[in-house]
């Protein structure tokens, strides 16, 4: 078993859990699915974790915004932080330095700063201002630290911060509130990798899916395939059997796993 993206002790929410062979769809749901959160932050107070389990190492009274409107808070952020930004991973974070977490280092009071890292802001929405807290949601790339992006939001609002609650409602198409209900998620079966990482089907013969299974590559009857493509590999029951790149209209086998091994 493997998570598909780390959360913060303090944190709740959405975590996608892979099973057997499902472990491996880690590398695209982190590639390519962005994740959502709602956050609410306090503004004056800096921890050495950016989070309310820190130790505060800072506080500064941000008076000057105490008659600000919650208008007045999304006119400076809003439109801030959209599109490409360079965030370095905290130093009590699951971030790798020589093969361990930076948050091994920083517990041993060895602070490890690392070079910022390109990440991608595909929303930033503020809910709710209540000064000092401020409650906002963000859509985000892969990697993203929101303990990060908050104290990024605090300078650029001339102050400093940390979070106070912080949770994960979406990755990619799957949403917190789903994962309790019986039509997306069953106790007993959970979600299968075509669900959970939608991709074209590719149905074999039985001829063709046991070169297919054996590693080779197999040129199907219906060449209308897009080449460069990715593709689900079914069998001429609709098992999953695998997952396939299209390469000059051959079937490439990228994985091959046991039908048991798909959830």
């Amino acid at each position: 078993m493997g998570h598909f993206g780390t959360l913060d002790p303090f944190a709740d929410g959405l975590l996608l859990v892979g099973v057997y062979g499902a472990t491996r769809l880690n590398q695209y749901v982190q590639k390519e699915f962005p994740k959502t959160y709602e956050a609410k932050g306090i503004l004056g107070q800096k921890t050495n974790t950016g989070d309310i389990e820190g130790n505060i190492e800072k506080v500064a009274s941000p008076d000057h915004l105490k008659n600000c409107s919650l208008e007045d808070i999304k006119r400076i952020l809003s439109d801030k932080f959209i599109g490409e930004y360079l965030q370095s991973p905290p130093i009590f974070s699951a971030a790798k330095h020589n093969g361990k977490n930076l948050y091994e280092y920083a517990l041993k009071g060895e602070a490890i700063e690392k070079a910022p890292v390109k990440r991608t802001i595909y929303n930033l929405e503020i809910l709710n201002f209540e000064f000092p807290y401020l409650t906002f949601s963000a859509t985000v790339s892969s990697g993203t630290y929101i303990r990060s992006l908050f104290e990024d939001m605090a300078g650029v609002l001339g102050s400093i911060g940390h979070l106070k609650e912080l949770r994960r409602t979406s990755i990619g198409n799957l949403q917190v509130n789903d994962s309790e209900g019986p039509e997306l998620f069953n106790r007993d079966k959970g979600m299968t990798l075509d669900q959970v990482y939608p991709l074209p089907p590719i149905y074999l013969d039985s001829s063709d899916l046991k070169k297919f299974c054996c590693g080779n590559s197999v040129r199907p009857s219906n060449p209308l395939l897009t080449s460069g493509k990715s593709f689900w590999v079914y069998d001429e029951f609709k098992s999953l059997i695998g997952m396939a790149e299209i390469r000059e209209d051959k079937v490439i086998p990228v994985w091959v796993f046991p039908q048991n091994a798909v959830s």
